[in-house]
């Protein structure tokens, strides 16, 4: 594979990168059925790196390990996604409560940081460009787990990144013209606003319309009559 460059990253992490991509912009499709070895093979690497891509993008869903059954790339139905939508919307806006109650500085300047480099990105570029896809889905994890880190609970913060379904939902809607990214970046202003006033209430607000206006526009527009084609299935 002449795009892996061992000098630049690790090699699991490129492969990771390069699968990732695969799946994304549809190269490999949901179901589909991956070896480990006969990735190794093709790019001319050991298992080792291969395997470990393997397991970080198992982790975040894109791909399913069958023990003995081998790995197939993850697939993702609207139905999956209104369901992790109605569980975030009961449990990040109190999240987002208790980080304004608990607002420190640093919370604050971390979150603007990372709204400045979310506000960096054109958002008519997010679902058509992989590095920008890429760049955009990372920002906005990190954002909802700086927001969960606040409260200084490990297992409700591994909980809130366990529920974050946007790289898998990137494969249902890259190259398309959905508009929902510059609203989301609208919204994350309103939280960050809300944080900094120390406003509890508001945050609490601002989290849980953020998250019922995605919920909405998403499956909405998954929903419309030919959008998903043979990938309403997943």
């Amino acid at each position: 594979m002449t795009s892996l460059k061992p000098n630049v990253q690790s090699l699991a992490e490129q492969i990771y990168f390069w699968l990732k991509e695969r799946i994304i912009i549809g190269e490999l499709k949901a179901g589909e059925r991956l070896s480990v070895d006969q990735i190794a093979t093709e790019i001319g690497v050991s298992r080792t790196p291969v395997r470990d891509a393997v397991n970080r993008l198992a982790l975040e869903g894109m791909l399913v390990v069958h023990p003995r059954r081998g790995t197939v790339v993850g697939s993702l139905s609207v139905q999956d996604i209104r369901e992790v939508y109605q569980i975030r919307i009961f449990l990040e806006p109190a999240v987002a409560e208790y980080a304004a109650e608990h607002a420190t500085d640093q919370l604050i300047a971390d979150l603007n940081e990372l709204q400045a480099e979310w506000e960096k990105i054109d958002p008519a570029e997010v679902y058509r460009d992989f590095a920008v896809t890429s760049r955009y889905v990372e920002i906005n994890a990190a954002f909802h787990q700086r927001i969960a880190a606040q409260t200084k609970n490990r297992r409700l913060e591994q909980t809130v990144v366990s529920l974050y379904l946007q790289p898998r939902m990137a494969t249902l809607i890259f190259g398309s013209n959905y508009q929902g990214p510059y609203r989301r970046m609208q919204e994350h202003r309103a939280i960050i606003d809300a944080i900094a006033r120390r406003d509890p209430a508001g945050a609490y607000r601002a989290m849980r319309d953020h998250l019922r206006y995605a919920a909405s526009n998403l499956t909405d527009f998954l929903s419309e009559p030919g959008r998903l084609g043979d990938a309403s299935a997943r």
